[in-house]
Formats: C-alpha cells, sequence, structure tokens
C-alpha cells in the first residue's frame, strides 16, 4: 500500500510547527545547524510557499468562472451552428454542404 500524499497545505502547516519546535529547542539543535541561519530559511520558504497556495487556490476559482464562461459560450455557439446546417441542409444542394464544413449524408 502506498503513502498517501499530503496536501500542499498539509505541508506548510508540518512547516509552520517544525519551525515553531526549531524555535523552542534553537540551543539544542543548533550545533546541528538547525540555528537561526536554518529557521530563517525554514521560514522563509514556508511563507514562499504559502504565498504561491494562496495564489494557485485563487487561480482555481478563476479557472471554474472562465470554464463556465466558456462552457456556456461553446453551448451558444453549437446552437447557432445547428441553426445555420438546418438552414444549408433545407436551401442548398447536398454536394455542396461540404463547403459548410457538413459532412452529413442527409
Amino acid at each position: 500500500m502506498g503513502r498517501r500524499k499530503t496536501s500542499y497545505a498539509e505541508r506548510i502547516n508540518k512547516a509552520k510547527v517544525m519551525s515553531a519546535g526549531f524555535k523552542k529547542y534553537t540551543e539544542r539543535l543548533a550545533p546541528r545547524g538547525g540555528g537561526e541561519e536554518f529557521q530563517l530559511r525554514l521560514s522563509t520558504q514556508r511563507e514562499t510557499a504559502q504565498g504561491l497556495d494562496d495564489e494557485q487556490e485563487s487561480l482555481k476559482g478563476q479557472l471554474k468562472v472562465k470554464t463556465e464562461e466558456l462552457e456556456t459560450a461553446m453551448d451558444d455557439l453549437g446552437e447557432t451552428m445547428s441553426e445555420g446546417k438546418k438552414m444549408v441542409k433545407l436551401e442548398m444542394p447536398q454536394p455542396t454542404w461540404v463547403e459548410f464544413g457538413i459532412d452529413d449524408i442527409q
């Protein structure tokens, strides 16, 4: 069974918790490289990730709105094309239908 993939928000939250732990135990972890420089890097990377995650969530919302707009436009286009197809089939001889992009047999 594979590992469950954690979400960006979960990973960012874990980084926040880790950062708090490093601040609490700075003296003990500093000799192993967990001093202020490491903590600053961890904090900066977490803040960057948080900002990008927030931006991505906003873009997802915008994408949903644009997708709905596109679906409406495509429905309108389909209706207009269907109307045009009926006109062509009623008025034009079948051999000319291909000039309108209609490849129906009847």
